[in-house]
């Protein structure tokens, strides 16, 4: 095989960037984690990466949707993971806002890190929450956030670490904005706290 061939194949995929495995392991361990719960949706027909960043995760979890599509409001980044993708017929990178982005409703979305529910306060953060969930979930459709549980602050990066007590907070102030679904907070492992809605 041609040696520029071979590099070119070599570096044509998401699984060529540094952390590619552990990410796909991460990932595995929330799927398996949603199973044990019964959270992992049934339909696998749309999956959408809200803030899909350098999509590692968007990639790994478009393997169990038949479409799916990652969205970020940086350009550059957009245009790294329309570079990366190996799989265009059913995985697709645009460059959006989640506030003003109009799209389908999906069967699965995640919001990882998504500056748009990076706040404090409990009460406004479950607002926003529920806004993401009734403009993108279809009927039956999972909800899959992170934040990290800790000290109350702000970190160095300008991540709000959430204390335990408002994690509840929020639990509860979405159970009362939100009544009829099923809101869940658990952790596959001790670092990270999963709310599912």
């Amino acid at each position: 095989m041609d040696k520029r061939v071979f590099y070119e194949k070599k570096y044509g995929s998401f699984s060529s960037l540094p952390g590619f495995y552990q990410e796909r392991e991460y990932c595995g361990r929330i799927i398996k984690w949603m199973k044990r719960k019964n959270f992992w949706p049934e339909n696998k027909d749309s999956y959408l990466d809200a803030g899909c960043g350098f999509g590692l995760k968007t990639y790994v979890f478009s393997e169990y949707f038949k479409l799916s599509q990652g969205i970020d409001f940086s350009e550059r980044v957009v245009d790294i993971c329309r570079l990366l993708n190996d799989r265009p017929e059913h995985l697709d990178f645009e460059v959006h806002d989640i506030e003003s982005f109009s799209g389908q409703s999906y069967d699965f979305v995640t919001a990882f890190g998504l500056s748009h529910l990076n706040l404090e306060d409990p009460e406004p953060l479950s607002f926003r929450i529920k806004e993401i969930a009734t403009r993108f979930l279809n009927r039956n459709g999972v909800l899959l956030m992170t934040t990290r549980k800790g000290p109350a602050n702000t970190r160095d990066t300008g991540w709000y670490n959430h204390t335990g007590e408002q994690i509840i907070k929020l639990k509860k102030h979405l159970i009362k904005i939100f009544p009829g679904y099923s809101i869940y907070i658990g952790a596959p492992d001790e670092k990270l706290t999963y709310l599912f809605s």
